[in-house]
């Protein structure tokens, strides 16, 4: 009703946060805009506690999810659902900047490219969920707008009630990948063929800061992750070159 509305005292967008990805991508854009679009309205209500994988829902072929690209076993594979992680990702990024607490979120195993490292939040249906308390007096409503190769997620709420905030995410240390050598003896002398790049892991941490007239005045870490390095593999001639 009306009354219910104007006791609600949204006022204003608290916090948003937008990525991007790539539009050509179709079956992997059309997950975006299915779970963006769950996302699109939902109240969350004083002590409540919003789960992500509630409210999205299984995200299967039955439903209408696409196959694309994700993360499995440390390593990009096509599954059913794939892009659904960029949803939470960037309602996570909302989230903190809403300085809304964190009940439950997992990192991927792996960088992602849309968000910085240790700002990412990976779901699954069966195991890995992102939620967060609405610890507020007043409700938060959430929002989405998807355009192509956009997403963007705001969260209304009770301006007064939220304060300004900053995140930063910092790269503590580098995690140096294996390398693995393939003797293959169908290579000429001196070939060598890159199978499998690899790539560096790290630990990763993210601090939040609290603004106020254009001055940090307190400073929090968030989170520390581990990304796990990607083993390179290089298939090298098993035959010693000539020498000239």
């Amino acid at each position: 009703t009306d009354q219910d509305v104007a006791s609600w005292e949204i006022n204003g967008v608290v916090a948003s946060f937008e990525t991007f990805f790539d539009p050509a991508k179709k079956d992997r854009s059309e997950n975006i805009k299915m779970a963006a679009s769950a996302l699109d309205h939902v109240l969350v209500m004083p002590q409540e506690v919003f789960s992500f994988n509630k409210v999205v829902g299984p995200r299967t072929s039955e439903a209408g999810y696409k196959e694309s690209l994700v993360i499995e076993n440390n390593q990009f594979t096509p599954g059913i659902g794939g892009g659904v992680c960029q949803v939470s990702t960037t309602l996570y990024n909302a989230i903190l900047l809403a300085n809304l607490p964190i009940v439950e979120r997992h990192p991927h195993s792996l960088p992602i490219t849309y968000v910085s490292p240790g700002l990412d939040a990976t779901v699954s249906y069966n195991w890995a969920d992102l939620s967060f308390l609405n610890d507020r007096q007043k409700p938060v409503l959430l929002h989405s707008e998807y355009r192509p190769g956009k997403l963007k997620i705001m969260i209304f709420g009770t301006v007064e009630e939220f304060p300004q905030v900053k995140l930063t995410s910092k790269i503590v240390k580098y995690l140096e990948a294996e390398k693995e050598i393939i003797k293959d003896p169908s290579l000429a002398p001196g070939q060598t063929v890159v199978v499998e790049k690899g790539q560096r892991g790290m630990i990763v941490e993210v601090y939040r800061e609290f603004i106020s007239d254009g001055h940090t005045i307190s400073r929090e870490l968030i989170s520390r992750d581990k990304y796990k390095p990607q083993k390179a593999v290089i298939r090298v001639s098993a035959q010693s070159q000539p020498e000239s």
